[in-house]
């Protein structure tokens, strides 16, 4: 992972936000525009979650682990 913090975001981004999006997409219904709606709430939650998560250096506690 990148040391940078926003690397460290975007790293996170791409795995949360990819996470969010497969069980946004899971658990709606099969209309559309509420899957559309689902997965835009995912990516907002999950662009925080990763900004929390790379703001407060979990994600270099995590690699630095491994």
């Amino acid at each position: 992972m990148s040391s940078s913090p926003v690397g460290q975001f975007l790293g996170t981004f791409l795995v949360v936000g990819g996470v969010a999006i497969v069980v946004a997409s899971m658990v709606s219904p099969p209309d559309p525009f509420t899957v559309a709606r689902y997965v835009f709430v995912a990516v907002v939650v999950a662009a925080i979650v990763s900004a929390v998560l790379a703001s407060t250096n979990v994600v270099t506690a995590l690699t630095d682990r491994l």
